[in-house]
């Protein structure tokens, strides 16, 4: 024989503030460069190769430019979000921390925004042009051959709330 089952009292969504401030805010904000940018990443493999070419040779006076991009997983030229999360931290320094009236938030946002995703695709294959300019390493000028985007180069960045439903940190963007 079954049992039925009987509700004690009415259900209510009474805790609905309480969940919704442990969600995490979210925003993805799209970026339009209003100057060129160089990219000069730091590859290990293309380093020690140019450290163990002989002196003089073709590989040590001429620049691996592929070495020097970021690619997302398509392939398509893509900048770290770790650059544009530092950027909100660094301009945070000339933000008042709400907390105490002698600190700058930048440590408030250190700890509070995170992004998601590692790289930001700029959505295409190739480098607008190579950039070429003097550069001085070790006291001497040389021509360094760069890969780089015209100014009006995009982006999508999607930043989130590390504390979740405290919004200070990233609606303080606007």
């Amino acid at each position: 024989m079954a049992t039925k089952a009987t509700a004690l009292s009415n259900v209510s969504n009474d805790a609905k503030t309480d969940i919704e401030l442990q969600t995490p805010y979210m925003v993805e904000a799209s970026i339009e460069g209003t100057a060129p940018i160089l990219f000069h990443r730091w590859s290990c493999e293309a380093v020690a190769e140019k450290a163990a070419s002989k002196k003089g040779s073709t590989a040590k006076k001429t620049d691996n430019i592929e070495s020097y991009l970021y690619r997302d997983d398509k392939g398509l030229v893509a900048i770290p979000s770790e650059y544009f999360r530092q950027s909100i931290i660094h301009a945070a320094k000339f933000k008042q921390d709400p907390r105490s009236p002698r600190k700058s938030a930048m440590d408030l946002y250190k700890a509070g925004i995170c992004t998601i995703g590692e790289m930001c695709s700029l959505g295409v294959k190739e480098p607008d042009y190579l950039d070429q300019r003097r550069v001085v390493i070790q006291r001497n000028g040389i021509t360094r051959v760069r890969p780089a985007m015209a100014t009006g180069w995009k982006c999508k960045v999607s930043l989130r709330d590390r504390d979740g439903g405290r919004k200070s940190a990233i609606s303080a963007l606007r």
